[in-house]
């Protein structure tokens, strides 16, 4: 019975994290009413709400919905009393320009760790989130965060902007329902961009199962924002996984089980074996930029995973 409800639970939060969507305020109007949302109803449970500059928005109702985000360039207006509600993993980020005033003691943001009370009096930039408050917003807005699966790999992916003194991005799982975070690995920042910029992890060595995933941004001030939770059923085979497949420079070769000094061959059409490396660890890359043009197979022999191949092209 405890893994049948657990199933429905992790159900659930995927249907949650698949319909919700980012609301965008078109007219000036009260928090509760769909017809000022971009997206035709009042924020839902998952959904962003933002509030652009030059519009106002009224929080005359309460919204007991755990939303995922508020990003504020215009203005939002509490009257008192009235509350909105937010995940452990929202941020709500007061852009410069942006305002949230209003409301008395009874009047809060609300985070699972704790309430925000007004009366409010807050000029961007400024940020509230479940692990806190101050000047400044969260470091990168993050566009999107999701995942693709094949039969033997998961990878996760985002795309972010503002990208701005980042530190790294981290994707953390949980097999706990939440309870407790793993580290699936580290990515370091592209630097310092306006642009949208595109970033993928390959969860390797996790055992395979039911896990929830999120994406965990750090900057150099210690300030950090959480993505939304993918929940996903991960894949786990022993193989290895090779991106990109074409490539005039070099190929990252990805193992999902830690190799222990496993050998891999680059071998040419012609059956000539034309490089020799060794593998310790999970993850090796490949230098091509002195090969001819053409098709080589990329060939892993370990205890661990066999003897591998894997077909790459050199441009």
């Amino acid at each position: 019975m405890k893994v049948f409800y657990s199933t429905i639970i992790l159900l659930l939060s995927f249907m949650q994290a698949s319909f919700a969507e980012t609301c965008t305020a078109i007219a000036n109007g009260n928090f509760s009413t769909a017809a000022i949302w971009s997206c035709g109803h009042e924020p839902a449970a998952g959904d962003i709400a933002v509030i652009p500059a030059g519009i106002t928005v009224t929080v005359a109702q309460n919204n007991t919905q755990l939303l995922e985000g508020l990003r504020v360039y215009g203005a939002l207006i509490f009257k008192n009393g009235r509350k909105l509600s937010f995940s452990a993993t929202a941020i709500v980020n007061v852009y410069p320009g942006g305002t949230i005033t209003g409301g008395n003691s009874g009047s809060f943001l609300g985070f699972p760790s704790g309430n925000f009370t007004g009366p409010f009096s807050v000029n961007g930039p400024y940020y509230y989130s479940n692990n806190g408050f101050g000047l400044g917003v969260l470091p990168v807005t993050i566009v999107s965060f999701d995942y693709s699966k094949s039969a033997s790999l998961t990878t996760v992916y985002w795309k972010v902007t503002n990208e701005v003194n980042l530190k790294n991005y981290i994707v953390e799982y949980s097999s706990t329902g939440g309870s407790t975070w793993q580290t699936a690995g580290v990515v370091l920042p592209k630097g310092n961009s306006a642009l949208e910029n595109n970033y993928e992890l390959a969860l390797t060595n996790i055992a395979k199962g039911a896990i929830l995933v999120r994406l965990k941004v750090t900057d150099i001030d210690t300030k950090v924002a959480y993505s939304k939770l993918l929940s996903i059923t991960s894949s786990a085979s022993q193989d290895m996984y090779v991106y990109p497949t074409v490539s005039n420079t070099s190929v990252r070769v990805t193992y999902s089980t830690v190799q222990n000094n496993s050998r891999l061959l680059v071998i040419s059409a012609a059956g000539n074996v034309v490089q020799t490396l060794t593998v310790s660890g999970l993850q090796a890359t490949v230098d091509v930029s002195t090969l001819q043009r053409g098709t080589y197979i990329l060939k892993s022999q370990g205890e661990n995973t066999g003897v591998v191949t894997k077909r790459i092209i050199v441009q």
